[in-house]
């Protein structure tokens, strides 16, 4: 994001572990990032937005990573 001209990284050393069966909420202040980190993790970010890192989705019935059918 961008304030006074100056990027601004809307996310930090983010890390979440979701185990099958259970769900995860995202609550925060307003402006804390709820909706960009919703957003990143559907793959839904605008294609200027500028991500770094990555997100994992692993799959212990089949032993590999792969992403999740939606």
């Amino acid at each position: 994001y961008r304030r006074d001209g100056a990027e601004v990284a809307a996310l930090k050393h983010v890390n979440l572990d979701v185990a099958a069966g259970e769900r995860l909420a995202i609550i925060g202040e307003s402006g804390s990032g709820k909706s960009t980190l919703a957003l990143a993790i559907a793959g839904l970010l605008p294609r200027s937005s500028k991500v770094g890192g990555s997100i994992e989705w692993f799959l212990p019935s089949f032993g590999a990573k792969a992403p999740p059918s939606v």
